[in-house]
């Protein structure tokens, strides 16, 4: 199981983008949370588990390089 958090302006051009990623490399959502931040952005909040081969790291790394995504975290 790993935990992302991200802030992002846009959420819902975000998160479509970062779903449509997870997919294609074959993560499961568990849970997502969006929630409203001071700075009229928001932080978004995904738990996902692996449900085939490429591993949790290939995936904070592509994530990390969407434009878009601020203050990208992954446990």
């Amino acid at each position: 199981m790993s935990f992302l958090s991200f802030n992002s302006h846009n959420p819902l051009d975000d998160i479509p983008r970062v779903l449509d990623l997870m997919r294609t490399m074959s993560f499961h959502l568990d849970e997502l949370k969006v929630l409203p931040n001071a700075n009229q952005s928001f932080c978004v909040e995904m738990t996902c588990a692996a449900s085939g081969q490429i591993n949790a790291h290939t995936l904070k790394h592509r994530i990390g390089k969407l434009q878009g995504i601020e203050k990208f975290h992954f446990v």
